[in-house]
């Protein structure tokens, strides 16, 4: 009862705890993200599939280190540790991280840039970075209603 009191009581907005929401109101999120960055960011049409996510709790990346998110370029999936984010915001600049590494020629340059720049300098990394923080709070203004309809 508690959480209930937690989830129906809160006002959705950007800082909005998510801590707490579990794995199948973190995959209705994803979705609502990835259609928003469909339409205003594209699709990359030389995938052989459809993007697509999946959230898992306390998953590590494909380097084995404990993460955030991550996009898998061979099957094109977006992989989203749904325990790690604070908040809306953080939740939903993650998605729009790894979308945006489905838009970029990772297959073809990540590697030869990660050598040269490394994790933090990387071209690719400071792209989706960028603009996942720049799209994040329009993403959610767009889609305030159908995240407080989640949420609640």
């Amino acid at each position: 009862m508690k959480f209930c009191n937690y989830l129906c009581d809160m006002v959705t907005n950007i800082s909005t705890s998510v801590k707490r929401i579990g794995r199948k109101r973190t995959e209705k999120i994803a979705d609502v993200v990835i259609g928003w960055c469909k339409t205003n960011m594209g699709v990359n049409r030389r995938r052989k599939s459809p993007i697509s996510h999946f959230c898992i709790k306390g998953s590590k990346g494909p380097d084995g280190k404990t993460t955030f998110g991550w996009y898998d370029h061979e099957d094109n999936i977006i992989g989203i540790n749904y325990t790690m984010h604070k908040t809306l915001g953080d939740l939903i600049q993650t998605i729009i991280h790894e979308y945006v590494h489905s838009m970029q020629p990772v297959v073809t340059k990540y590697e030869k840039l990660l050598k040269v720049y490394g994790y933090e300098q990387h071209p690719l990394e400071v792209e989706a970075r960028y603009l996942a923080y720049h799209n994040h709070y329009t993403c959610f203004k767009e889609n305030e209603e159908i995240f407080k309809n989640i949420l609640t």
